[in-house]
């Protein structure tokens, strides 16, 4: 293990134990000092014993405990009920102990949380307001107090608290530490995920590619060959024109057109396996060559508009392209053989993250609730909505108008790395 992550395993609740342990001896330690070296009164003895023991226990409590923060609290609760006492024997707001009290503050703030030594505050605040109120109001005269305080005691006190400063500077800094070694080791770790999330992406980009380009040679080369045997048989059953029959004429006329149409169809779903097929432009770019070929034949006027910047490579979610060209085929299949237009327009428009596709003719346009029932319609309707976050139809005297709306994907979001 390296030793950044020995450092971060200590980082948390393994450091809070840590503090734990050093301020509990440190206190330890300060009272059996005071017990030993210092002349007090058997009261203030008896205090310093019941303080050695507390904090004893709270050492084992500190261990045993799964969560750190309930021994820190107890720790706290009854380190400013001993100060208090400590403070109130020997000398009230001019006692040696009162250093100790925004010690804790800010021991609280930095390795628990804001609202306990927010708490530390009021209670120090009251401690001292307490202290001054009892001192003018003559109930208790701390000044005479102090005079009988042994200077050993202020001295070992002192000692104690740069002891417990010096630990709270110590482990604040180690936390610091830590966070910037834990966050630059995540940053290591994020990076990394990101790197083969990319190397992923790209494998699959390339496993796409080749099963298109696979099942573009196996599937289109049987087909051509098919469409080539049907010509053949053609040619030679022309030849011996006065033994073939009209209906086996147009059999083979059947079998070559269906040949076609399956050639037609397959060349969509080997585009769409393709990676390439995601992205909006080449979506674009696609449908447009389509829409060419297939209006100028039946002398329509076919326009398209790609209102959306060529140089972001905008990405749609995987295989939902080929979604995109059933239903493109649909509407413009609908319109050529339905609507009696003289025109057809294919629309893309990207607006933030979202984009939009309208397919619209200037023909006669139809009646919704009547035409609705057709299986084209149904189907463009039910396709659409499967992938699309919004799909609306709308049809007058003076045309039709598709509008789909889809999510895209950005362009930071697939290029990782």
């Amino acid at each position: 293990m390296s030793s950044n992550n020995i450092l971060t395993t200590f980082a948390g609740l393994h450091l809070k134990k840590k503090l734990m342990y050093a301020g509990s001896l440190n206190l330890i330690v300060l009272n059996i000092a005071l017990i030993i070296f210092v002349k007090v009164d058997d009261n203030f003895r008896l205090l310093c014993i019941c303080n050695v023991l507390v904090w004893a226990a709270n050492l084992v409590y500190n261990h045993f405990s799964k969560n750190v923060d309930h021994p820190y609290v107890a720790m706290t609760v009854y380190g400013l009920l001993s100060i208090f006492v400590h403070a109130y024997l020997k000398g009230g707001f001019y006692s040696s102990y009162m250093f100790w009290l925004p010690l804790m503050s800010l021991g609280m703030s930095i390795f628990l949380n804001k609202f306990y030594a927010i708490l530390c505050i009021v209670f120090s605040t009251m401690t001292y307001t307490l202290f001054l109120y009892l001192q003018l109001s003559g109930k208790a005269d701390f000044q005479e107090e102090l005079k009988q305080v042994p200077p050993l005691l202020d001295y070992i006190n002192f000692m104690s608290v740069l002891v417990m400063l010096c630990l709270i500077h110590y482990f604040f800094f180690t936390k610091e530490n830590l966070d910037v070694i834990w966050k630059r080791e995540s940053e290591i770790k994020v990076g990394d995920l990101q790197t083969k999330l990319s190397q992923k992406e790209t494998e699959v980009e390339k496993m796409r590619t080749n099963m298109a380009q696979d099942f573009h040679d196996e599937m289109g080369n049987k087909l051509a060959s098919i469409s080539i045997l049907t010509q053949s048989l053609d040619l030679k059953l022309r030849q011996e024109l006065s033994k073939t029959s009209v209906e086996e004429f147009k059999i083979l006329e059947i079998i070559h057109q269906t040949v076609l149409e399956v050639y037609d169809g397959t060349k969509d779903f080997i585009w769409s396996v393709d990676h390439r097929s995601d992205y909006l432009l080449e979506l674009f770019i696609y449908v447009r060559e389509f829409g060419e070929r297939f209006f100028n034949n039946l002398e329509i006027n076919f326009k398209s508009e790609y209102n959306a910047d060529t140089s972001i490579p905008y990405r749609l979610p995987p295989l939902c392209g080929r979604q995109l060209i059933l239903v493109c085929k649909e509407i413009m299949t609908n319109a050529a053989k339905h609507s009696k237009c003289q025109e057809f327009t294919l629309k893309i428009d990207v607006i933030s993250d979202t984009l939009r596709i309208i397919l619209s003719d200037n023909g006669t346009g139809f009646d919704q609730d009547i035409v609705k029932r057709r299986n084209g319609l149904r189907n463009i309707e039910e396709r659409s909505v499967s992938f699309c976050k919004n799909f609306s139809m709308e049809s007058s005297s003076s045309g039709t108008r598709y509008s789909l709306f889809l999510d895209i994907i950005s362009i930071e979001a697939t290029h990782i790395g």
